[in-house]
């Protein structure tokens, strides 16, 4: 018997993954410098578009710089093997990567008998529930039910990423 999930059909009636957007960004956008929503400009290839790309900067004291550390978001309507390997496609240019969808965290978990968590965990891949909340659940509960590996991008893919978005601003 298949039961539909309610927070799937709501964010689908109400314009599908982007208006799952700015209740991510509002749940995140306290923990680095700049948050920016970007799902919607699609600049590069398929698999390297994230839906939001948050930035810490790291200011060095004696070496003349800073380090970067970029964290990208994909947010899906559902959870399965396609969206973890589309999230994992991004650990090419990110230090973490998450994946965002509205369900629970126990549908997230128990989802093909639990392994589709398992291999987002063993891929390094953070993991979180959207669930509705607020006035006529148009906003979302967002809380983190794993979180990422940190990677080791090569800084010129890191470089090529931030060239390709200029609404994020670096400052040194």
């Amino acid at each position: 018997k298949i039961v539909p999930n309610v927070y799937v059909d709501m964010a689908k009636k109400y314009n599908l993954e982007k208006n799952l957007y700015p209740s991510l960004w509002k749940a995140v956008k306290d923990d680095y410098h700049e948050v920016v929503i970007v799902g919607d400009l699609h600049r590069r290839k398929t698999w390297e578009n994230p839906d939001l790309i948050a930035v810490n900067y790291y200011p060095f004291e004696k070496i003349i710089g800073g380090d970067i550390e970029i964290t990208t978001y994909e947010v899906k309507l559902d959870f399965n093997i396609y969206y973890i390997w589309q999230a994992a496609n991004y650990k090419r240019f990110s230090h973490y990567v998450y994946l965002a969808c509205p369900l629970t965290k126990e549908e997230i978990r128990d989802k093909e008998e639990g392994r589709l968590y398992e291999a987002a965990v063993e891929l390094g891949i953070g993991i979180y529930s959207m669930t509705p909340s607020g006035y006529a659940g148009k906003g979302y509960n967002c809380q983190e039910i794993n979180s990422p590996m940190r990677q080791v991008p090569n800084p010129v893919e890191i470089d090529r990423l931030l060239a390709d978005y200029e609404e994020i601003t670096i400052i040194s």
